[in-house]
């Protein structure tokens, strides 16, 4: 909460100079049972301002725009060539292999997460009993993760992508994107839906208003 502007600028400037190819910058998230917050409580540091947070993100947009980094993801960006093939593989939903405790993975629409304690996922993995939990998503649950993680990419939601994987949603998408179009929060380009500028500020807003309700 701290953190000014004239030190993000010093931040971002020494990560410039470096040519440093990949950046990600996430906004500050408060967990409960952490130091910050108890400090935050008790008076001793402020709390997260709204403002100074969204202004802060557009400062990082306009600086790292103007020396050449594409904003890829709303929190990610890269000189070009140097996007992240790791994270670019979950946003589009491809299928990966956790291996070890806590890992998770996830192919064919369903997810499996292992477990934590590192004890009895050993002892599962020696008898040959289960160390992870299964989760199978329905086929509304895989849609709003698909409208979740495209729309924070530059590349956005593929009207065709979803003629071929969402048929029976299309139509509500695509009623669900009128407003946001018209405040100037979402663009239709060529066939793909993507966030504006000042869209990027409320990005979960706007993809929770495109979810399929069960």
């Amino acid at each position: 909460p701290l953190l000014t502007t004239e030190q993000l600028e010093k931040n971002l400037q020494y990560a410039i100079d470096y040519k440093i190819p990949h950046i990600s910058c996430y906004n500050l998230t408060l967990e409960e049972q952490t130091a910050l917050v108890k400090m935050i409580k008790e008076g001793s540091i402020e709390n997260l301002s709204e403002d100074k947070s969204i202004e802060q993100f557009q400062f990082i947009m306009d600086k790292l725009g103007s020396n050449r980094y594409h904003q890829y993801e709303i929190s990610n960006y890269a000189l070009d060539g140097f996007k992240s093939q790791h994270n670019s593989a979950y946003w589009a939903q491809k299928p990966y292999i956790g291996i070890g405790p806590s890992a998770h993975s996830f192919y064919n629409s369903s997810r499996s997460a292992n477990i934590s304690n590192n004890k009895e996922y050993m002892k599962g993995i020696e008898n040959e009993t289960t160390y992870f939990e299964i989760e199978n998503l329905t086929e509304a649950q895989f849609f709003n993760e698909f409208i979740l993680t495209r729309l924070r990419t530059s590349k956005g939601i593929s009207d065709e992508d979803l003629k071929i994987l969402f048929p029976k949603f299309i139509n509500g998408f695509r009623e669900a994107t009128n407003e946001f179009i018209r405040n100037g929060d979402l663009a239709y380009f060529g066939d793909e839906y993507r966030l504006m500028p000042q869209g990027k500020l409320i990005a979960d807003h706007i993809a929770s208003e495109l979810f399929v309700v069960e």
